[in-house]
């Protein structure tokens, strides 16, 4: 891979990307920003009139398949990170996949709960939010993916 441990450019940069979370997330980031730069803003979320009137609320949000799909995602993160110590071989394969499947879970736990804390004591009118804990639960497993089987249990809380 691009960014991988059989890539002895990248490792002795200083570089670990283990599960791919550069090249995955940044990747997708990128594709996103310039289809998002051509599409152009969604059709009948911005006033065309007054362009500094909030957002219109879009019908159709619900907060339980955004649950679900959070979950699910959350779910086959374990796969996706843990999958890449398929690669390893030796007795400490199974310490490896163990470890990245303790910080993915503390990772993405960590952000959802730091993220639902903070929208409730931001003073923004909502007791508990759906939408910002989920969006702090993936925001969580996206920044732990890259190190997730070289970094400590405590240091996957602080990430």
């Amino acid at each position: 891979g691009w960014v991988s441990l059989t890539n002895p450019d990248a490792v002795s940069g200083g570089t670990i990307d283990f599960a791919g979370s550069g090249v995955v997330h940044m990747t997708g980031g990128i594709a996103a920003l310039c289809g998002a730069a051509i599409v152009g803003p969604r059709l009948g979320r911005f006033d065309p009139v007054n362009r500094t009137a909030p957002p219109l609320p879009l019908p159709g949000h619900s907060p339980v398949l955004q649950a679900l799909g959070t979950l699910i995602l959350w779910l086959s993160w374990f796969s996706f990170n843990s999958g890449a110590t398929q690669s390893l071989q030796g007795e400490h394969a199974a310490t490896a996949a163990s470890r990245v499947c303790v910080t993915t879970l503390l990772g993405g736990s960590t952000g959802g709960l730091v993220t639902a804390l903070l929208v409730r004591v931001s003073g923004s009118g909502k007791a508990w939010e759906v939408a910002s804990t989920c969006n702090g639960i993936l925001a969580g497993l996206v920044s732990i993916t890259a190190g997730c089987a070289t970094v400590p249990p405590w240091a996957a809380i602080v990430i």
